[in-house]
């Protein structure tokens, strides 16, 4: 049956499932910080101005944006009735004209400009001077559509509650958010709280100084740890949001909360704001010391997160400082001095797990999507073998370092039965032979990390392992 009624679509939280302004500032302010000012006098000049200022100075590219895909099977079905799709959005023009040329299910579209914003009353009006009152169907989220429903033929609610959808007297269909997680598993997920097990690494330099006894070396580090993970989870996030793009090209982290829309943009900066918070402050309340530290911390990953990890090999070696600077903290907050043994293998050992990241993720996509560059990264298909040497190399320059302090440790009778430490060295020596192995097969198609917690050998090797380290201690 032909239906010639138009039916017009808004853009944010509705045919998208993310607000394109914050998109679009995003963009602008990870790739030109330095406008922050000028962009916030142009606050002042209404809100009109303020979207044609971000969409001028920032790239427009929205054909990687989550869509609805609810909203986009019901315009398809409706289009196939030979209905004219209007899209009707108070989003700048330069992103309503890209829309129209990344999605051709659209025939016609409204939006604001350097003069007007085309946002409530104003769509409002626009819509029932094109189309005349209950000339058109609409397609909202908001509350701020309500004026429009009520000069619409038809309405169609995107979201919201029964009881909203019941003041809609012209409802005609209601596209429910489907959610297979609560709000708080997406929060604990855009946390990556899995992540929280590398600060385990703040424990070790009690280990080492033979004070596993001491309640409040536990106590300091436990809530040591705890500040680190929340500081950690801040810069997560801070890495998602301004990785949104090229996370949408991964096959796997395309589904994190924030490049899914799972997570609201203005929900990611709060969330990040209040963790950055609870970190840095509660570190400067253990030790002002292990604040500054993790300051640093947080700092450099930032500056990593925006501009490092495009640098190939120096993203590496910044991996490998950032789990370095943990075994640090763990030293500063109890009173020990790190060795310069440790300092180096914890350096080239996780240097070499940074390697191992990358070759990982170069792997997944040459094996599944068959591209021949890391998205996001400076790192081609080419670069395998290199990775997987330098990778190597590394690590394994890692277990001499842990052999030659043994030897040390022996000669300056550090340990009760150094003579155990040498099983841990088999141990680890087994391990990053095994890991490089299972990753060169293409088997670590996501997370090191993950793979690592679910892998009974690198289980089993790490508690081995662990009791050497006891048992040279007893």
């Amino acid at each position: 049956m032909t239906n010639k009624v138009p039916l017009c679509v808004d853009l944010d939280h509705s045919f998208f499932k993310t607000d394109t302004l914050w998109e679009q500032l995003i963009v602008l302010l990870k790739e030109r910080p330095w406008l922050l000012f000028p962009l916030i006098l142009s606050m002042f000049k209404g809100k009109a101005a303020f979207k044609t200022y971000v969409c001028d100075h920032s790239p427009v590219d929205v054909s990687n944006y989550p869509v609805n895909k609810e909203v986009l099977q019901y315009i398809e079905t409706e289009k196939l009735k030979g209905r004219p799709i209007v899209l009707a959005t108070a989003a700048h023009e330069k992103i309503s004209v890209d829309v129209l040329k990344n999605f051709e299910i659209f025939d016609r579209q409204f939006s604001s400009c350097e003069n007007v914003n085309l946002g409530g009353q104003a769509k409002a009006r626009l819509l029932k001077e094109e189309f005349g009152e209950k000339g058109f169907d609409y397609i909202g989220d908001h509350p701020k559509d309500l004026k429009i429903w009520s000069l619409s033929q038809g309405a169609v609610l995107v979201g919201q509650s029964e009881a909203f959808g019941k003041r809609l007297h012209n409802l005609i269909f209601h596209i429910k958010k489907s959610r297979s997680e609560s709000f708080l598993k997406v929060v604990l997920r855009a946390m990556r709280v899995h992540q929280w097990i590398k600060n385990i690494l703040i424990f070790l330099p009690m280990v080492l100084a033979h004070s596993i006894l001491s309640f409040e070396n536990w106590a300091l580090l436990t809530v040591a740890a705890l500040t680190f993970s929340f500081t950690a989870s801040a810069v997560y996030i801070f890495n998602d949001l301004f990785d949104l793009n090229n996370d949408r090209l991964h096959p796997s982290k395309k589904n994190r909360p924030l490049a899914s829309g799972d997570l609201q943009i203005p929900q990611g900066i709060a969330l990040a704001f209040s963790l950055l918070v609870l970190g840095i402050s509660g570190a400067f309340l253990v030790h002002v010391d292990f604040g500054w530290v993790v300051s640093l911390y947080f700092v450099t990953n930032l500056f990593y997160s925006s501009y490092l990890k495009k640098v190939i090999i120096l993203d590496v070696f910044f991996l490998g400082f950032f789990y370095t600077i943990r075994i640090l903290s763990g030293g500063i907050v109890i009173g020990v001095e790190i060795s310069a043994w440790l300092k180096l293998f914890s350096f080239f050992f996780f240097s070499g797990l940074g390697y191992l990241k990358r070759f990982s993720d170069l792997k997944f996509f040459e094996i599944s999507m068959g591209r021949r560059v890391l998205e996001g990264r400076n790192y081609h298909i080419e670069d395998l073998p290199i990775i997987l040497l330098f990778g190597g190399l590394s690590t394994f320059a890692s277990v001499l370092i842990f052999s030659l302090y043994i030897y040390q440790s022996a000669q300056a009778s550090n340990y009760n039965h150094p003579e155990f430490l040498w099983i841990g060295v088999l141990a680890l020596l087994y391990w990053t032979n095994y890991i490089w192995m299972v990753a060169n097969r293409g088997q670590i198609i996501k997370d090191p990390v993950k793979f690592v917690l679910k892998d009974r050998t690198s289980l089993f090797v790490g508690v081995f392992f662990l009791l050497s380290l006891v048992a040279s201690a007893i």
